[in-house]
């Protein structure tokens, strides 16, 4: 099912960035080291955390930031400007349709992990 295929990606000791706590589930199924830069409930960030974040994934080799689709979030877009990471689009179906296909949640999860793929790769 989709957790063994979230499991087999093999992103086992891997850091990555999360936008925000909604992706803490995902990176603990895909067993990945996590830098958080945002509570879910938090807009901004301070100067002396971007620094702090900074430094952090530079030392721990994130290879990329997960964040939610369309992140209109000022502080993931300073921090991938600054860091140079690559963003990897996740859709945890925290927003959708009203009335959403009977496969739905399964094609949205497939999508998910076709971009972690693709991000493993690069």
């Amino acid at each position: 099912g989709l957790i063994q295929q979230f499991r087999d990606l093999q992103l086992n000791g891997i850091c990555v960035v999360l936008q925000n706590s909604v992706f803490i589930n995902l990176s603990d199924l895909c067993q990945c080291k996590t830098i958080l830069l945002k509570h879910e409930n938090s807009d901004v960030m301070r100067a002396g955390e971007l620094i702090r974040h900074l430094k952090n994934a530079r030392t721990s080799h994130a290879r990329s930031i997960w964040h939610e689709p369309h992140a209109h979030d000022a502080a993931v877009k300073l921090f991938a400007q600054e860091s140079r990471l690559p963003g990897v689009e996740l859709d945890l179906l925290m927003r959708g349709p009203e009335d959403p296909p009977l496969d739905y949640y399964i094609t949205v999860m497939q999508r998910n992990i076709d971009q972690l793929k693709r991000s493993a790769q690069q």
